[in-house]
């Protein structure tokens, strides 16, 4: 029965745990943004992982600080950009939760930067203020969504709101599946030893 036990534990943990979904180049270190930064227009097949939309975007290398690794994103190049990607592998009717750091650019423009960010059906718009940062302290803050995935195959996206040079700061994006709750664990445990109990009766 203590085997029947554990393998019933195992199995909550795995089901917990499973279908992990992957953001391609989510800090952006894929693509070389150089020293300081490189303007990427849209369509530009320079940033691994991501289609680059709107009029462009700014690649950051050493320009300023990153949230995480050492390259980050300016979703305004010369103007309002965005960038998107499809994610695979989601289970339909599942909590999810998108997470990334957001800054903005210090140089200039308005002291408040704008994001939207949308995976699938849900979009949020969220604001940086600038004030108090510099490039050598950003003054990132990261930022969540959580939805419930309709299909197994979501479009993720972010949208700068400044029609200027001088933009909201994007890295770090992930999502992960909520952990279930401990009632629903236990209700898996449940299941998987009453299973392993019908195989070993068989």
């Amino acid at each position: 029965m203590k085997s029947l036990l554990v393998f019933g534990v195992i199995l909550a943990m795995s089901v917990s745990a499973a279908h992990a979904i992957t953001v391609q180049n989510g800090s952006f270190e894929l693509g070389n943004a150089g020293s300081g930064f490189t303007t990427r227009p849209a369509g530009s097949s320079a940033l691994p992982g991501w289609t680059i939309g709107g009029s462009s975007i700014d690649h950051i290398g050493g320009y300023w600080q990153a949230a995480d690794g050492g390259q980050s994103l300016d979703l305004s190049g010369s103007n309002a950009g965005s960038v998107s990607q499809t994610l695979t592998g989601f289970v339909v009717n599942r909590s999810y939760r998108l997470s990334f750091a957001l800054a903005g650019n210090p140089d200039n423009g308005d002291r408040y930067k704008d994001i939207r960010a949308t995976i699938g059906a849900s979009s949020q718009e969220f604001t940086f203020d600038t004030e108090t940062t510099s490039r050598s302290n950003m003054g990132w803050v990261y930022h969540d969504i959580t939805f419930t995935a309709p299909t197994e195959n979501l479009q993720l996206s972010f949208l700068s709101l400044d029609t200027n040079p001088w933009g909201p700061a994007l890295d770090d994006v992930s999502v992960s599946a909520v952990p279930l709750p401990p009632g629903a664990l236990l209700l898996l445990t449940g299941f998987g030893c009453a299973a392993a109990l019908r195989r070993r009766k068989r």
